[in-house]
């Protein structure tokens, strides 16, 4: 069961994947799922990232199970705080759980470039409570992206130079940690820039639309099973035309 805090989606379906190999107590072991754990906020809750995740990976027949928590502007250092509200969730699921094999942490939009050390600390003290829990697990930093609305607060001149800024700040985090990076921003940059006529955008212009869920997750199952999202036929409910085109530039961008 997922732990939603604040405007959260409805519980996502759970579905099997078909075989991943992994090693527990020095024996390969077959999995009968892919467990996914994503730790964010707004960025991964709006439109239901993690369901349009198993979705797509169905589609492609790498089955996921996703698990998550997430609360409305939270920043990794509130869920890294095991006295937080959703930080006692995280923290009781890895007690209770051992066996996810990704953990995906999403940080507040901005604190990579305005506070990076608070960012880095929430990041070490995340993946040591993941490696310390779990038994064959990948922490995996989800890069958010630059927004017209993110640059209007910030000394940025443009989209792209914030996602950049973002990008930078995500990936020295990652070598420091030894994590692994989603570059859902850089994507995202490439369609604002490139592909002016579909808006990836919510009205706020920060946060994902509905079509920016499904190219967020779009992102997630390329980086992570390293398959043609483009062969996916699952467009949750979208404009399939729109779809296929952000799938393709998706296999040619991630």
């Amino acid at each position: 069961m997922a732990c939603v805090v604040e405007e959260a989606p409805s519980e996502p379906m759970k579905v099997c994947r078909t075989t991943v190999a992994a090693a527990k107590n020095g024996v390969p072991t077959v999995w009968s799922t892919l467990k996914l754990f994503f730790i964010g906020n707004s960025f991964t809750y709006y439109y239901d990232i993690p369901k349009i995740v198993e979705g797509l990976g169905k589609s492609l027949n790498e089955m996921i199970e996703v698990d998550y928590v997430v609360k409305g502007s939270a920043s990794l250092a509130t869920h890294a705080d095991h006295s937080s509200e959703t930080g006692l969730q995280i923290y009781n699921k890895l007690l209770e759980h051992d066996d996810y094999d990704i953990v995906i942490l999403q940080e507040q939009s901005t604190t990579p470039i305005n506070d990076y050390n608070k960012f880095l600390t929430a990041v070490k003290t995340l993946k040591n409570r993941i490696d310390q829990t779990q038994t064959s697990c990948q922490t995996v930093l989800y890069e958010t992206w630059g927004s017209p609305a993110g640059i209007e607060s910030t000394s940025f001149k443009s989209v792209g130079e914030m996602e950049e800024a973002l990008r930078t700040a995500t990936e020295k985090a990652a070598v420091e940690t030894g994590c692994r990076v989603n570059y859902v921003g850089k994507l995202f940059r490439y369609i604002y820039e490139n592909m002016t006529s579909i808006n990836i955008y919510a009205d706020d212009n920060r946060h994902q639309n509905n079509l920016g869920a499904y190219i967020s997750a779009a992102c997630h199952v390329r980086s992570l099973f390293n398959v043609k999202v483009s062969k996916c036929t699952y467009y949750a409910d979208l404009n399939q035309d729109e779809c296929k085109a952000l799938l393709s530039v998706t296999d040619k961008i991630i």
